[in-house]
């Protein structure tokens, strides 16, 4: 009764203390946040102050409307708790599954996202569950709120505008501060799109995870980062000459150029570069039978886990996401008029095909690849017939299936013209548990705990790759010894299985670890006996990685085909630096990674390629002629 009486007779302490539990729930909230990240303790232990409490204001905010909304603190606590909560258990799924965490600018691309995680069995794991149970403290708060304003309920007057209109007016004022602590003149957070780009390229690790969600809104306005260094004379010096790169191969008459083939292969990844599953079969046994035949090495792709679009966006434009922080590049941005390896090949003549066996709407590709300028684009409709399920995987359709549906559109294209043929394969995608124990065609010895099945099933889907891979190379080899058709074919993963950081020694740490996890096998053969075949340009003993940039110019280059002086400088550039995308540094053919200002020579190579990639991304700014062959 005494404690009644105190409260009744202290109502604005009262309200104090239901403010301090509304920001400790908050806090929870935030920390709920950066662990939906994957953001490690280390990290949010070494976040300036000034970061941490931006977060956690920005969580507040929610309550804070809801408060002004309704005038009860345990309502707006509790209510604004189970939306960070639901925000949080989304975004760690998001993160696992798409390797990228959840920013403003994938707001586009959320039905994709919706319907790409309605093909998983999503299951709780420790770090989940965690931040699952991170809501207990925040409804432990909400309800000593709701007992420390229930005795100055009884017998209170009603609600009154004045009370409204503070409630009001103290939420603006925090919405304003927050603002100019994000985008004003004296910000807490960069405003420079290209300082915070580069942060969130590296997870998030300068300004913590939710400060960067709200910080990625400038993504929206301008999703391509502007090189500090841009100018119109930056980019005359960053062009090379052509005498300066000549090109190992034999440049092919005009009018005898040949097929160029090219297929990102979902999720194709070797296991063994971050563990040995000791694998009862040699599930690619096939690939790396082509080594005397054909360049083969790992791509190092934007994403661990994860990002296909990203990828795909990479190949087959040739440029890097490191300018494109956290952006879905179809999803995002215009395609038209977009320089790429389509704009390319047209330009020597080549008839043009793109297809996956999928939704046209994913990742809008139906409108993307048209934009791009594919004459043609095909879709799942388009593969049903020959479409043969794995096992319960009905939703992918198999590469065995895929590929003779592929061969026959490309067999469709002009007879008198070279052809440029992509394909973008669905059979490996995740989740990993639609086949019985029997219909597994390899099996793991690896302890891999309740990630077993996972494994078993990614494996087999590998080995069915490397049986696919052989007929789609079988079916090149008798096509040129019977019609002399020439065929350039290039394939490379698009990423690792999303659950290979789990599955990754925890002996591999640093750049070593990011690298392998991202390193994603590909292969560069041609149907008809080369005399030159371009090379990896890494070490011999240094794992053979090369930017996926940089593929396609190298599968131009195998062809014989006048290089455009954006595919020459990467071309020349590759002898120099092995991999930038989002690496802190740059990866030397060595195989050792250069911090940013360690390599004068290497750093100043990634500086002219930014500049020139940032010229093809900005059409107001862009020199047509640089992406184009040079046939003078």
């Amino acid at each position: 009764m005494q404690v009644s009486n105190f409260l009744r007779a202290h109502p604005r302490l009262v309200w104090a203390a239901q403010l301090l539990l509304a920001l400790a729930a908050a806090a929870v909230g935030w920390l709920q946040l950066e662990r939906s990240a994957w953001q490690e303790n280390h990290v949010l232990l070494a976040l300036a102050p000034q970061y941490i409490l931006l977060g956690v204001l920005t969580v507040f905010a929610v309550p804070a409307v809801v408060y002004a909304l309704c005038g009860r603190w345990h309502i707006a606590t509790a209510a604004g708790g189970a939306a960070v909560t639901v925000l949080a258990l989304v975004n760690y799924y998001v993160k696992m599954l798409h390797g990228t965490a959840l920013l403003l600018p994938d707001l586009a691309n959320v039905v994709t996202a919706a319907d790409v995680v309605g093909t998983y069995s999503i299951r709780p794991d420790p770090t989940s569950i965690k931040i699952g149970l991170c809501f207990l403290p925040v409804l432990a708060a909400a309800a000593a709120q709701w007992l420390l304003g229930r005795p100055g309920r009884k017998g209170a007057p009603p609600a009154t505008w004045r009370n409204r209109l503070k409630r009001w007016a103290g939420c603006i004022l925090l919405l304003i501060l927050l603002f100019f602590g994000y985008f004003g003149p004296w910000s807490i957070m960069p405003t420079d799109v290209s300082v915070f780009a580069y942060a969130i390229a590296f997870n998030f690790y300068s300004y913590g995870y939710t400060p960067s969600l709200v910080s990625s809104a400038l993504l929206l306005l301008n999703p391509v980062v502007r090189p500090a260094e841009y100018s119109a004379e930056a980019i005359a010096q960053a062009v090379i000459n052509p005498e300066e790169y000549g090109g190992s191969v034999k440049l092919t008459e005009n009018g005898e150029y040949p097929d160029l083939v090219v297929i990102l292969n979902e999720a194709w990844y070797d296991l063994s570069l971050v563990t040995d599953p000791q694998a009862d079969t040699d599930y690619m046994e096939y690939f790396y039978s082509l080594a005397e035949d054909a360049t083969m090495g790992y791509a190092l792709v934007p994403d661990v886990g994860g990002g296909t679009n990203r990828s795909e966006f990479s190949l087959l434009a040739s440029h890097s996401m490191t300018l494109l922080p956290g952006v879905t590049p179809f999803s995002t941005m215009s395609m038209e008029g977009q320089p790429s390896v389509v704009t390319y090949v047209e330009s020597l003549g080549y008839a043009t095909m793109a297809a996956h066996p999928a939704a046209a709407d994913n990742y809008r590709r139906g409108m993307a690849w048209p934009a791009l300028g594919f004459d043609s684009t095909y879709f799942i409709d388009n593969f049903r017939a020959n479409a043969i399920p794995y096992g319960n995987r009905e939703a992918y359709v198999t590469d065995t299936s895929a590929y003779p549906t592929f061969i026959s559109l490309y067999e469709a294209m002009p007879e008198n013209q070279p052809r440029f043929a992509y394909l973008l394969t669905i059979q490996n995608h995740g989740d990993y548990n639609g086949l019985d124990e029997s219909e597994l065609r390899v099996r793991a010895a690896t302890d891999f705990g309740d990630d077993e099945h996972a494994v078993d099933e990614f494996l087999s889907l590998i080995d069915l790759d490397d049986e696919a891979l052989k007929y789609l190379t079988d079916y090149f080899t008798d096509l040129y010894r019977t019609t002399g058709r020439r065929v350039v074919l290039l394939m490379v993963g698009d990423h690792a299985p999303y659950l290979v950081d789990e599955l990754t020694d925890s002996a591999l740490t640093g750049a070593e670890r990011t690298i392998r996890q991202r390193a994603t096998p590909f292969v560069l053969w041609t149907n008809y006996p080369a005399e030159i075949r371009v090379t990896t340009g890494t070490a011999v003993d240094a794992l053979p990685v090369v930017d996926l940039c940089a593929l396609l110019p190298m599968a131009a280059e195998q062809a014989g085909l006048p290089l455009s002086p954006y595919y020459r400088y990467l071309l020349a550039m590759r002898q120099e630096v092995s991999g930038w995308t989002n690496l802190d540094g740059v990866l030397l053919p060595d195989g050792s990674v250069a911090a940013d200002g360690a390599n004068a020579e290497a750093d100043a190579w990634v500086s002219g390629y930014y500049m020139l990639e940032y010229n093809a991304l900005t059409a107001s700014e862009r020199v047509e002629s640089l992406f184009l062959p040079e046939t003078g």
